[in-house]
């Protein structure tokens, strides 16, 4: 199976969608079966520099 993530960094709900991904992952058994790609997209163009680096940050 293959999975593509597609993301924005500086949005939280892409991060929880990221983490539960993770955990759900994790319960399977046939992990070798499944790929993840991750792909990134730019929700707001706008959002502040500042807002970036808190969420770099954080993770």
């Amino acid at each position: 199976m293959k999975i593509e993530l597609w993301s924005d960094y500086a949005c939280p709900y892409c991060y929880i969608g990221e983490v539960r991904l993770k955990k759900a992952l994790a319960e399977i058994d046939n992990k070798d079966e499944i790929k993840v790609i991750m792909k990134s997209f730019e929700l707001d163009p706008n959002a502040s520099y500042s807002r970036r680096i808190l969420q770099i940050i954080w993770n």
